[in-house]
């Protein structure tokens, strides 16, 4: 992130183009949450890993203002969690090592989002042969302001 641009995709962090799914998605202010169209695209051409990785550098930036331990990985009986916060959301992502492909990626896992430690969202998202599904396990829809 420089001068408030995504370094993957040049937009800026404050916005998205249908056209280019970019993982900066996940700090966009207003977010709504899942859109399984919009969800999809960022994983088409975005793994978990590199997703993952993007939100532990915007974290550790801390340009939300959120002071505390902006990141943290678990594992217990074969199922990691990871568990990042930036400003008032957070993204908790959590996969069972039997999930992980013969090309190292992760094939299913599920995606929560938090706002002020709030459940407002959360899916399973399945990636293979060229196709991602995203099936949401619940859909609150209370808007996200800027955080």
């Amino acid at each position: 992130m420089h001068h408030n641009q995504c370094v993957l995709c040049g937009t800026a962090l404050n916005t998205y183009l249908d056209e280019l799914p970019c993982p900066h998605w996940f700090l966009v202010p207003g977010w709504r949450g899942f859109r399984n169209r919009t969800l999809a695209r960022v994983f088409e051409l975005f793994d978990l890993v590199q997703l993952v990785d993007y939100l532990k550098i915007a974290a550790g930036a801390r340009q939300a203002g959120d002071p505390g331990v902006p990141w943290r990985r678990g594992d217990r009986d074969g199922v990691v969690g990871i568990a990042i916060a930036w400003g008032r959301r957070g993204w908790e992502f959590s996969y069972d090592q039997r999930d992980i492909g013969p090309d190292g990626r992760v094939r299913r896992f599920v995606l929560a989002i938090r706002y002020d430690e709030v459940l407002v969202d959360q899916a399973q998202i399945a990636v293979g042969d060229g196709r991602v599904v995203v099936t949401p396990l619940i859909q609150r829809r209370r808007p996200v302001a800027p955080a």
